[in-house]
């Protein structure tokens, strides 16, 4: 929960400063997560002599290219639209992960993981298209009458 919710509280706080940053710098935030993982690093430089090479390779694939494609497109997007419009597209992420594990990987989606896909559906289209109920002059005009 904290993993998911930090990236997301950092963009609504700093929203208005990430409107001025290109893409490519706002992915420099990666760094703060690498000092966080320096107390690890000495048991990672010892358990790398006994790791097979192609496991290492994989490892610092993706450690480095999907990190830095998310936050750069994350960043790109970020320039584009408000954070609390955009933070709603990361429902699309369950759906699009059952639909690739069935096209790839042969893996057919329970009803359950269907239905999960379709909430998140409609709550991704719900939140793009409804706009909240705004106070227009009538509405206020009403409420002074009342009061």
């Amino acid at each position: 929960m904290i993993t998911t919710g930090t990236p997301l509280a950092t963009s609504l706080r700093h929203e208005g400063q990430l409107d001025h940053l290109p893409a490519l710098q706002v992915t420099w935030c990666c760094t703060i997560g690498a000092v966080f993982c320096l107390p690890f690093a000495p048991t990672l430089l010892r358990e790398l002599k006994d790791a097979p090479a192609p496991s290492v390779a994989w490892m610092v694939y993706l450690a480095a290219f999907p990190t830095a494609v998310g936050f750069t497109t994350w960043g790109y997007a970020l320039t584009r639209g408000t954070a609390g419009r955009l933070a709603v597209t990361t429902y699309l992420v369950p759906p699009i992960a059952v639909v690739m594990g069935w096209v790839t990987l042969s893996e057919v989606p329970s009803g359950v993981a269907v239905l999960g896909g379709a909430l998140c559906l409609v709550g991704v289209y719900m939140a793009q298209t409804m706009s909240p109920m705004r106070p227009t002059p009538s509405r206020c005009i009403a409420k002074a009458k009342r009061v």
